[in-house]
């Protein structure tokens, strides 16, 4: 995870748990289905055999290196500091400060790519937080954990983790 932005304990530890709490779960295990063009899962295994997810490395930058107006160049910009190797995914999670000029609020809440990063490719996504933002954040007023931004971002994030393991490249699904 790369922190961009200002972000409390709380937030964090709200995401962490998310994010820890897919590691063998049904939702997660359902991406198991999932076969590359040589017939492999494309999902990383544990010992087990179940396929793995856990929060691993993480970076923060609270000091706006890249402004508080992301392009989708500045974010890969960001990932590659935190890059999670061949098998992982770096989230860029960003506080409610930051925009994200090609589209974000106005055509998506989240999104994942791929780049070249030496013998591999690394897969990252990007996810905002919305704030009150009706588009990207139906519970303005309230949610389960009491921060309406972060508790939107829950569901981009599992879903963009989903997206980013099962369709890396984004060539999957015509």
């Amino acid at each position: 995870i790369v922190w961009y932005g200002n972000w409390s304990n709380t937030q964090k530890g709200i995401i962490k748990t998310m994010i820890n709490g897919l590691n063998n779960s049904s939702y997660y295990n359902i991406n198991s289905t999932y076969n590359d063009s040589t017939n492999l899962s494309v999902l990383t295994k544990d010992n087990n055999g179940s396929p793995s997810i856990y929060v691993g490395t993480e970076t923060s930058d609270t000091n706006y290196s890249q402004s508080k107006t992301l392009s989708d160049a500045k974010v890969w910009t960001l990932a590659k500091t935190n890059l999670a190797g061949n098998n992982g995914i770096t989230l860029v999670l960003t506080d409610g400060s930051v925009k994200e000029s090609s589209g974000f609020l106005t055509r998506y809440c989240g999104w994942h790519y791929w780049g070249s990063a030496g013998t591999y490719t690394a897969k990252y996504s990007f996810i905002g937080n919305p704030l009150s933002n009706r588009g990207c954040n139906p519970q303005t007023t309230k949610s389960p954990n009491g921060d309406t931004g972060v508790d939107a971002m829950i569901s981009v994030i599992a879903h963009e983790i989903v997206e980013a393991a099962t369709d890396p490249d984004g060539k999957g699904w015509f």
